[in-house]
């Protein structure tokens, strides 16, 4: 669930970084799978294993990704679907972000 959070976060940033630049990704292209798994040598990697492990206890996460996931939702649902922001070396609509970040308010995962 760690990684959520990341995601989360993300979406923030990206909704207060707006660019005059024309879309290069909607919500199919923003993806890029992997054709491998995480090797783990990859700082990225080794940072959400060391984030969720300070957590120490999962309440503490879910309440984080609660929190979170739930005010990307929001900011993604407020922000004018129009607008361009930039994020991993592209450029998407605000309205792009929004089924991207359709957070319901509340973790339900068991923890």
């Amino acid at each position: 669930m760690c990684h959520l959070v990341i995601d989360a976060q993300d979406v923030l940033i990206t909704l207060v970084t707006p660019t005059e630049a024309e879309p290069t990704r909607n919500a199919v292209t923003y993806w890029n799978i992997a054709e491998t798994l995480p090797a783990g040598d990859d700082p990225l990697d080794a940072l959400t294993v060391r984030l969720a492990a300070a957590y120490e206890e999962p309440r503490l996460l879910k309440f984080h990704l609660d929190d979170v996931g739930s005010a990307a939702g929001r900011a993604a649902a407020l922000a004018d679907p129009a607008l361009r922001v930039s994020t991993r070396d592209g450029v998407l609509t605000a309205a792009t972000t929004y089924p991207l970040t359709s957070w319901s308010g509340r973790c339900t995962t068991s923890t």
